[in-house]
């Protein structure tokens, strides 16, 4: 197994996610929700979750899932392709701040997010596939489907996510409420990346390493899931 020295982790074997989509689609709802559930700090043994510690998750921070899976999240801003890059990827790509870009180029998946209550969800999950594909040719994507309509049809997006190679669906009423919803979201990708890839990315620690009071700590989790809308 993984020891870690200390109460820090390296950046090596971690899980790299991209949250895309349209301007205040939900991104950072979805985000902040998921945050709620990840760790500073890795499980003292294998198989067990994390400890839960008094510090909050930003967005960037490398942190622990529930068994030990070291993952990193930043959400692809829509402005990015507005401003600079008018429309051009690549250019975007060049106008991105150095840790945006660097995330971006070594991204390990993305779920791609859409308001399906919005009548266009399918052109913007068309063209944030295609951003993608563009950015990081390789990456296997997810779709979230946040607030769908009545309308929307399972055989429909089924047959859109097989068309643009997206490897699974999730639909989420409320990003704030159903907390089970958005972990299997992540959780669906994170497994995805975990068995294709075939790289150990759980770490444990031994409980010596760390001074005792660091796992008598103890809170519900990191960033408020009310913060704006991305």
């Amino acid at each position: 197994r993984a020891k870690s020295s200390g109460t820090r982790s390296s950046q090596s074997n971690v899980i790299r996610l991209v949250v895309m989509g349209e301007e205040r689609c939900g991104k950072g709802e979805l985000i902040a929700t998921f945050s709620e559930y990840l760790s500073k700090e890795p499980p003292r043994r294998k198989g067990e979750p994390p400890p839960e510690v008094l510090v909050p998750i930003g967005e960037g921070d490398v942190a622990y899932d529930a068994i030990g899976r070291r993952v990193c999240v930043r959400a692809l801003m829509a402005s990015y392709f507005e401003k600079g890059g008018g429309g051009d990827e690549f250019a975007a790509l060049a106008e991105m701040p150095g840790a945006m870009r660097d995330h971006v180029s070594r991204a390990d998946g993305a779920l791609i997010v859409v308001d399906s209550s919005e009548p266009a969800f399918r052109d913007a999950t068309r063209r944030w596939r295609q951003v993608l594909r563009t950015l990081k040719s390789e990456c296997p994507a997810l779709l979230v489907l946040l607030r769908p309509s009545d309308d929307v049809d399972e055989d429909d997006i089924a047959d859109l996510s097989h068309d643009l190679g997206i490897i699974a669906w999730r639909v989420v009423d409320d990003v704030v409420t159903e907390h089970d919803a958005v972990l299997d979201c992540f959780g669906a990708i994170l497994d995805y990346i975990s068995a294709t890839t075939g790289t150990e990315f759980v770490e444990t620690i031994d409980e010596d390493d760390v001074p005792a009071s660091t796992y008598s700590l103890t809170c519900a989790g990191a960033i408020p899931s009310t913060c704006a809308l991305m």
